[in-house]
């Protein structure tokens, strides 16, 4: 067919080396451009994350690296129609924010409430014995949610004083889709173990210096 093939060991080298080449110039410049690609797709997802985190309730007010906190630590859930997110008196587990779709909220004797895009609710097990939630929430539609799970937001409301005090306040305004039980019992704990924590820092330094 007219193909030319090498037959000496030199000739055999240098044509390996000339193919490889060859794949190179077309498969690294492709490299490139897809990671590039996916790493843009990654930045516009948290601008698009960030932005719903943002706008809930108990977090609009917050310091933009506490936010970014957060963000790290959400994970996407694709919910169908109909599907129950939260059941009445289950065990509180998490908070979810609407990235898309509508969620009902339903509570004993009180009208059924919608929530869209942007919107939070959810609960959270601040400490044991915690009461378990009085709503239900169902997907209306076809939603994509974004979870923070009980874990990760204890870990926020531990280190976070001013998510500590956001928590405060949605609890006193009787917020009806989010549930915090005994969350002032909680902050009190954790604030008067850092109180604590700071007292013994400072009588160690102060033994220090008396010793030196």
């Amino acid at each position: 067919y007219g193909d030319l093939v090498p037959t000496t060991l030199l000739g055999k080298v240098v044509g390996s080396i000339a193919g490889l080449t060859g794949v190179a110039m077309f498969a690294l410049p492709a490299a490139i451009l897809a990671s590039g690609f996916i790493r843009e797709l990654n930045r516009q997802d948290f601008r698009v994350t960030f932005g719903v985190v943002s706008q809930g309730p108990l977090f609009e007010d917050l310091d933009p690296n506490i936010i970014a906190d957060v963000t790290d630590r959400l994970h996407m859930r694709h919910i169908p129609p109909r599907y129950a997110i939260i059941r009445r008196d289950e065990e509180p587990h998490a908070l979810y924010f609407v990235e898309t779709g509508q969620v009902e909220i339903i509570e004993p004797l009180k009208p059924a409430r919608f929530l869209g895009p942007g919107q939070v609710f959810g609960a959270i097990e601040l400490q044991k014995d915690s009461q378990t939630p009085q709503f239900t929430a169902t997907a209306l539609t076809d939603c994509r949610l974004l979870e923070l799970p009980a874990d990760d937001f204890i870990d926020l409301f531990q280190n976070y004083h001013e998510l500590r005090q956001a928590v405060l306040r949605i609890t006193r305004q009787d917020h009806d889709s989010l549930l915090f039980e005994k969350a002032e019992e909680a902050v009190r704990e954790i604030e008067e173990a850092e109180q604590a924590r700071i007292a013994e820092q400072e009588r160690k330094l102060s033994e220090h210096e008396v010793s030196a």
